[in-house]
């Protein structure tokens, strides 16, 4: 396999490690390993064995009990323990995912340590960069106080001195060499002992000890391809055709749930284990009714591995025996494949599915829980509860054993759930979490159930927006502004969607409450002003923008957006006066130069066309930037054909489409795409 390009290329010149990528992640998926099972490696330096070699290494892996078969990540050392010697954190691609390899040597078989944790003064607080050379009995040992070690791995930032045999009460002198300032040598450190050094200061015992990790019992299970899988983050169900019993296609359609969660199993009448649950699903299906669940039973006894044909008789033979009060059907291949691609992208592993198998699907057609091999009537009726729960606790039922999780760290909120659907591009499935936060019960504080729900119907109103929903987005923050009708500022949102939507009317009574709000002012003015040129008024926008300017005239990105109103007003004159104002206090910013030489290769008075001055412009700006950014290339090629040479600006113009085709950019490809024929035609205009 290819290593990784260490420079910039196109995708087409990367093909091939691409598609090598492809092929191994594809392996990855079938049980293969990164590392081929081999098992990790330890080894001792025994030191020289004569003055000529730098030293010898003996192979103590299965002594150390470092030679495990884990796909191993990375590697930290620490003295976890405090006891002298160095223990290790490992991680794995697989499971275990964490270990924690204790080192126990006796107290008579460690040899003599030394640590110190350092706290910078005059250089940076963690004194990363630090250089330490400790002497002692004639030997003398550096380290260096590093930010990340190894792949992805960050060790004790303690610096620990393995020091070897040592006569009782010898000690040694220390020289730091802290980063960029200067140099300190402390004398009569004694080994056995961790310090902390202050810069500056003289070094004192540090007592701090990490957290004690008690050790639990979690006794080794064997090998099984039962599991009942909780998902934190739900999956849309695909869409099943299937035969019921009858002769009859149907179609289970996770759109059309009506309102009730479905439990989809999967089953053979050869399967011991699968008869065995049916029939405990149809003993219990009043229980099970109860909590309005859809069982929806499906043999693969139609799917044949050789291409032989079905036989379906013993399947009929118990259909009709047991007169199951619950739907049952035959699934064909697809329908098979289908599950089984479903399960394998949720576990990147490609994998037969077992029988039984079912999945538990929520009211939305999301898929909630997987349960590989038979699922008990007590663990089906408390995951039904699950459905509907708050994620904390969908969460916590997710982990297979009790662990501490950060959650309370780091709280989630079901909108939390939308924004990650959302950035993942899944808008419906951002719409259906928010919609669970608007339909929440009331928790007793109607203050802050009012907030929620303004915070729930406003982001409602953002995603109906980016879908240019326009009357959706504009009811949606209608509702947020009648939640919480003082946050004035939603009325500009408001105002943007409605404009959007055609009622241009309604769009100025909401910018006008944002105008004459008394609170805030700044953010008012400069939000209405952008949201005035998002729908075209350039004007407008720079009327709002000047009255922000007055109030924080120092403010950079202000300023910035005043100019290119200016400009989007065609007053180009004023725009250009503000950035050759802005350019005079701030030198080195390459917005402002960028912005300056766009205007003045490209506006449309001819008389304030400076095409040698957004040349110069230009030029530094992508020489600073190494000629990488498309947008910035644009420029470039602009003032190249405002100066006359066109054949350069094709060149670069070409290299711009070159560089946002790699990164994605869209809308910035078309563009330039664009302009490429107006520096292929032989007008004057640039």
């Amino acid at each position: 396999m290819a290593q990784s390009p260490l420079d910039a290329v196109s995708p087409i010149d990367i093909s091939g490690y691409l598609q090598n990528w492809s092929a191994l992640s594809a392996m990855i998926g079938r049980g293969r390993s990164f590392s081929g099972f081999e098992r990790h490696c330890c080894f001792l330096n025994t030191g020289p064995s004569s003055g000529n070699e730098l030293g010898r290494f003996a192979d103590i892996s299965a002594a150390s009990g470092f030679d495990l078969i884990d796909d191993g990540r990375a590697l930290a050392r620490v003295d976890w323990d405090r006891d002298g010697d160095l223990d290790f954190w490992l991680t794995n691609r697989g499971a275990p995912r964490l270990r924690l390899l204790k080192n126990n040597l006796t107290r008579s078989a460690n040899s003599s340590w030394l640590t110190l944790s350092l706290q910078g003064s005059t250089c940076n607080r963690d004194a990363i960069g630090a250089v330490l050379e400790f002497t002692i009995a004639g030997r003398k040992q550096t380290r260096v106080l590093r930010a990340g070690e190894g792949f992805q791995s960050q060790s004790s930032k303690r610096i620990h001195f393995g020091l070897g045999a040592l006569p009782r009460g010898e000690k040694g002198q220390l020289t730091v060499h802290w980063p960029g300032s200067g140099i300190e040598t402390i004398r009569d450190l004694l080994p056995g002992n961790h310090y902390h050094l202050k810069q500056g200061s003289p070094p004192r015992p540090d007592a701090s000890s990490p957290p004690d990790l008690v050790a639990g019992s979690f006794p080794a299970s064997a090998p099984t391809e039962q599991a009942r899988v909780v998902l934190t983050q739900r999956v849309p169900t695909p869409v099943l055709g299937y035969v019921d019993f009858s002769g009859a296609l149907q179609k289970y359609d996770p759109s059309d749930t009506g309102g009730r969660p479905t439990l989809i199993n999967l089953w053979a009448s050869w399967c011991t284990p699968c008869v065995a649950e049916l029939e405990d699903f149809s003993d219990h299906h009043a229980s099970l009714k109860a909590k309005n669940l859809r069982t929806l039973a499906l043999t693969i006894e139609a799917v044949s591995d050789d291409g032989s044909k079905p036989d379906l008789g013993d399947a009929k033979k118990l259909v009709r025996k047991s007169k199951f009060p619950f739907q049952v059907g035959v699934t064909d291949a697809n329908g098979l494949r289908l599950l089984t691609v479903l399960h394998s992208k949720i576990f990147s592993r490609e994998r037969p599915l077992p029988l039984p198998t079912s999945f538990l699907v929520d009211k939305h057609g999301q898929l909630a829980v997987i349960y590989r091999g038979p699922v008990k009537l007590a663990q089906l009726l408390s995951d039904l509860d699950l459905l509907e729960a708050a994620p904390v606790v969908v969460f916590k039922a997710a982990f297979p054993f009790p662990s501490s999780d950060g959650l309370d760290l780091f709280p989630l909120r079901v909108l939390d759930f939308a924004k990650a659907y959302e950035n993942g591009g899944y808008l419906d499935d951002a719409r259906r979490e928010v919609r669970k936060e608007i339909e929440a019960q009331p928790t007793g504080n109607a203050a802050l159930d009012a907030a929620n729900r303004a915070r729930a119907w406003y982001y409602l109103g953002t995603l109906e927006q980016a879908s240019r929903h326009w009357s959706a987005a504009a009811t949606a923050y209608g509702k947020a502004i009648e939640f919480s009708p003082r946050q004035t500022l939603m009325e500009v949102a408001r105002g943007v969607v409605l404009w959007q939507s055609g009622d241009k009317e309604a769009a100025d009574r909401s910018f006008s409450i944002a105008a004459a709000a008394k609170s805030d002012p700044l953010s008012h003015l400069t939000a209405l002003g952008k949201a005035h040129l998002q729908i075209g008024r350039a004007s407008d926008a720079v009327s709002y923008l000047e009255r922000a300017f007055a109030l924080k005239p120092d403010d950079l990105k202000l300023s910035l957006l005043l100019a290119f109103a200016h400009d989007k007003a065609g007053d180009h004159g004023e725009a250009i006066s503000l950035y050759r104002e802005l350019l005079k206090s701030r030198p080195e910013s390459l917005e402002i130069k960028n912005n300056l030489s766009w205007i003045l290769a490209t506006c449309s008075d001819p008389t304030l066309r400076d095409g040698e001055t957004a040349l110069a412009l230009a030029t530094e700006v992508n020489q600073k930037t190494k000629f990488l950014d498309p947008t910035l290339l644009s420029t470039l090629a602009a003032a190249q054909a405002q100066a006359g040479n066109r054949p350069a600006a094709l060149k670069t113009n070409e290299k711009a489409i070159t560089v946002a085709r790699a990164s994605g950019r869209d809308g910035l490809l078309k563009k330039l795409r664009e302009r490429k024929q107006e520096y292929t035609s032989n007008s004057d205009e640039p």
